[in-house]
């Protein structure tokens, strides 16, 4: 992982895809954690829903449920409505 960051800067990759993969690598991998402010980053520049609601739903799988409230309550604003809506059911879910 970290040779993979020193060679390519993957955290300030500009290729929404690169990143979504990347991403979702850390959080599979146990650094996730540790990754908080680069997925935060992305989170905060990207709004396409194919990507933003996968890596929200990794987060909350591995344990990241308060850390991924946390980066949805800044970002989300600019999200699409419809986007919004369904982290809003996931991460805050009605009982």
């Amino acid at each position: 992982r970290e040779a993979l960051q020193r060679d390519f800067d993957l955290d300030h990759n500009g290729n929404a895809e690169v990143g979504f993969c990347w991403f979702n690598f850390l959080i599979d991998n146990g650094a996730g954690k540790a990754s908080l402010a680069s997925i935060s980053a992305y989170l905060h520049r990207l709004g396409r829903m194919k990507m933003v609601i996968p890596l929200y739903q990794n987060l909350v799988r591995h344990g990241l449920l308060e850390e991924a409230r946390s980066i949805y309550a800044s970002a989300g604003p600019s999200y699409h409505p419809i986007t919004r809506a369904s982290l809003d059911e996931m991460l805050n879910p009605r009982k």
